[in-house]
């Protein structure tokens, strides 16, 4: 209810309906779980069938909210707008990154990063329209899953692009059209903890001093155009499985100045 119950924690199975199309999700929980269980595994098992899928498909959620490119957008956006309005302190930007970059940076919000939680940073445009972004986040907690996505805006649609981690670690380079104003970093965690008092330090850098790097967009194997999440392959559960095998992202400019982005082995 706006203004009286500003109940965060429901936009998640909300999405999840909406974009699956199934609206026994939520039922199928409340109806067969045991009372014993975790309501949370048993919601994430009608969609996800591992770790890795589960911190996909939240990692997905993460991404879209933070540009309300959902369904009911303007209902979760006015809530949202309306809950930054009665706790200032806390806010959906966790860190702001100025167009000079930023050396490693940990994220030191209010709530800090936990188990199902996530965190934006909004980077400005950097002057030559080039960033690389590192990634740092090797937990110890080896059930914690971190995910990384670049959030850009190039055009009326969103772009989505993952970052490959390997063991918490990777780096993105990211080229900004012409009238790209900024772009966000989106750092998800998922975990098999419950304790809300478990915290996942993770830093990140932004080198806004990169160098050009041209992808020949014919030779590479790379595809041009807007970058759709590889989530979107998997129809069944709109996740993404990403294989980790010492790969990198690179983004770049090709011959016809639109966004390239390619993986490749290191």
């Amino acid at each position: 209810v706006l203004g009286l119950r500003q109940y965060g924690a429901s936009v998640f199975p909300l999405y999840m309906t909406d974009t699956r199309q199934d609206q026994r999700l939520v039922v199928n929980t409340w109806e067969h779980s045991n009372p014993d269980g975790d309501a949370l595994n048993d919601f994430m098992a009608q969609v996800a069938s591992t770790p890795e899928q589960v911190a996909d498909v939240f990692a997905e959620f993460a991404s879209h909210l933070a540009v309300l490119d959902m369904p009911r957008a303007t209902i979760v956006g006015d809530n949202l707008r309306e809950w930054e309005q009665l706790f200032p302190h806390y806010q959906r930007v966790d860190a702001t990154v100025s167009a000079s970059g930023t050396d490693w940076t940990t994220l030191s919000n209010p709530r800090g990063l936990r188990a199902f939680g996530f965190a934006i940073v909004h980077i400005d445009r950097p002057v030559n329209g080039l960033a690389r972004i590192d990634i740092d986040g090797a937990f110890a907690d080896s059930n914690a899953q971190l995910r990384a996505t670049v959030v850009r805006q190039p055009g009326p649609s969103p772009v989505y692009q993952p970052v490959l981690l390997v063991n918490g670690v990777g780096h993105i380079d990211v080229a900004l059209d012409q009238d790209e104003p900024a772009l966000s970093l989106v750092l998800s965690v998922t975990a098999t903890t419950r304790d809300s008092s478990a915290r996942f330090d993770v830093r990140f850098r932004v080198d806004a001093t990169a160098a050009e790097q041209p992808i020949d967009d014919q030779s590479s194997g790379c595809t041009s155009g807007a970058t759709t999440p590889p989530w979107g392959m998997l129809a069944s559960v709109g996740a993404w499985l990403i294989a980790v095998r010492q790969r990198r992202y690179r983004v770049g400019v090709s011959r016809n100045g639109s966004a390239t982005t390619c993986a490749s082995s290191s």
